[in-house]
């Protein structure tokens, strides 16, 4: 394979100069984003591309051998590093937060210059607004929680809870909370970092259940639901992500999530590349919390269970899916930060995952 691809991680790659902070402001979030940025990295080069990155000058230098790297000291720099990579590149993989629209706004200026690795400017827009997805998804008869938007700067009259408050155009942990029953609800601090603009909020109802995420690989012919994984979430009410693992024990809750995460991607603007989908496993069954349109935490980990590299996949789909992936049944457990713990579940046995179409 030849060619260039352009991976852009937002954390790492000087995103942080657009939103007026330093990399020590939030070192978990940097942390979580350098371990998908290697990862891919290394995945896209062993696929015998050429890789393009950004880099954050006030971050350790990264040390990617074959690779363009372009430093980012400020925004200015930041902008024309952003140009510089479109120009060299064939193909682009944006990974960013939702985060005030910053994911939409730089996948609008890929789209339509070179190929996009990641979802498109018409799933990205609607998994920006959680409650747009919501709304969307109950529409085509997925169980999401219920929930509403209001302004942070309006009083609000709390119902009886427990109550999920998180931003409505939020990314990860951030920013989420539990509200207990009686606990009043505090709306001022819930605006933008630069304490400029007002922020609107998603008040929904809490489901209370185990937390999992199943990732998705889509292209033109159709789509791989990929193992599901375990989360492990902070139980201090504000759910900050800590890692996951594998196998999901139930046969069959995997079975379920797999299944919910098959329509979720069945119902979504039609996308291409990497789809995680957050989910709760209820009393009931699964509840889906969170789209998210790119690249997710659990690469790091599945990328050590599949026969085949994903991100060469992804990359080759413009050609047609191959007939199916493959994957050792492992035990896996890996963190926030990228490092990955991995023993044989039963060795010499795999699984198949088929594509299937839209």
């Amino acid at each position: 394979m030849t060619g260039r691809t352009f991976v852009f991680e937002y954390l790492t790659a000087g995103g942080l100069f657009r939103d007026g902070l330093r990399p020590d402001d939030c070192p978990s979030f940097v942390a979580e984003g350098a371990a998908m940025r290697d990862a891919l990295v290394e995945d896209v080069s062993q696929s015998g591309r050429l890789v393009t990155i950004m880099a954050d000058r006030r971050l350790a230098a990264p040390n990617f051998a074959g690779a363009n790297v372009y430093a980012v000291a400020d925004i200015d720099s930041f902008d024309a590093a952003f140009e510089t990579a479109l120009e060299e590149c064939d193909d682009a993989w944006i990974l960013a937060p939702e985060v005030d629209c910053a994911q939409l706004e730089l996948t609008r200026r890929v789209e339509g210059r070179i190929r996009l690795s990641s979802p498109g400017t018409e799933l990205v827009a609607l998994a920006s607004d959680k409650q747009a997805t919501a709304d969307f998804l109950q529409k085509n008869g997925i169980r999401t929680p219920r929930g509403c938007t209001w302004p942070s700067s309006r009083a609000f009259t709390r119902p009886v809870g427990p109550l999920i408050v998180k931003p409505n155009d939020g990314a990860g942990s951030l920013g989420v909370r539990l509200l207990a029953e009686n606990e009043p609800l505090e709306l001022e601090g819930l605006r933008l970092a630069d304490g400029k603009r007002e922020r609107e909020i998603r008040i929904e109802e809490y489901i209370l259940g185990p937390s999992f995420s199943v990732s998705m690989l889509g292209c033109n012919d159709g789509f791989v639901v990929l193992e599901p994984c375990c989360q492990s979430i902070s139980q201090d009410g504000q759910f900050r992500y800590k890692g996951g693992s594998l196998p999901v024990p139930s046969l069959a809750i995997r079975d379920q999530l797999r299944d919910t995460a098959g329509q979720v991607a069945r119902v979504l603007p039609r996308w291409h590349g990497f789809l995680g989908i957050d989910v709760i496993f209820g009393d009931d069954g699964p509840w889906v919390i969170e789209v998210n349109p790119r690249l997710t935490t659990s690469y790091v980990g599945l990328r050590n269970c599949f026969h085949q590299n994903l991100a060469k996949i992804v990359l080759d789909s413009k050609h047609g899916p191959p007939a199916s992936l493959s994957a050792e049944k492992l035990q896996l457990q890996f963190d926030p930060c990228g490092r990955v713990d991995v023993s044989p579940e039963r060795p010499g046995d795999s699984v198949e995952y088929l594509w299937q179409a839209w």
